[in-house]
């Protein structure tokens, strides 16, 4: 009978403390979004060979406190429709237009007006809605 009540409270203190690691780590991701601790996550397949470096350098100039989370086009696409509804990331650029109109019909991306829209083509972004802005003018090439 002893050794039953003690397995019967080991598995008890193993639930309960399951639980309440659950609960923390579910308060530490609400955090991740960057909301409480002044980082703007950015979400970019354009961050290699320096960009990357450059990037933050030129956001800390600028008084912003920036974390890059760098994947390829299609990782990165497909992690932010997976996040829809519980979006980590502030910030995508980089994609093409090809990602950028299926985060679109997902309804995973917000459209946004930058300050530098009219220095760039707008039909070559989303002319009709504003949810992504072209960067480059890039040429797909086929081989």
């Amino acid at each position: 009978m002893h050794k039953r009540t003690t397995t019967v409270s080991s598995v008890a203190l193993v639930l309960l403390g399951t639980i309440a690691l659950t609960s923390c780590s579910a308060a530490a991701d609400t955090s991740a979004s960057g909301d409480d601790a002044g980082t703007l996550i950015v979400y970019t397949n354009s961050n290699s060979d320096g960009r990357g470096e450059w990037i933050i350098e030129q956001a800390s100039a600028a008084g912003l406190d920036i974390e890059i989370v760098g994947l390829g086009g299609a990782d990165l696409a497909n992690r932010i429709v997976a996040e829809k509804n519980n979006p980590v990331g502030d910030v995508v650029f980089g994609l093409n237009n090809m990602f950028f109109e299926t985060l679109k019909s997902e309804d995973a991306i917000a459209a946004y007006t930058p300050a530098w829209s009219g220095e760039v083509d707008s039909a070559a972004g989303d002319a009709a809605d504003g949810a992504f802005w072209p960067l480059v003018e890039q040429a797909i090439v086929t081989v």
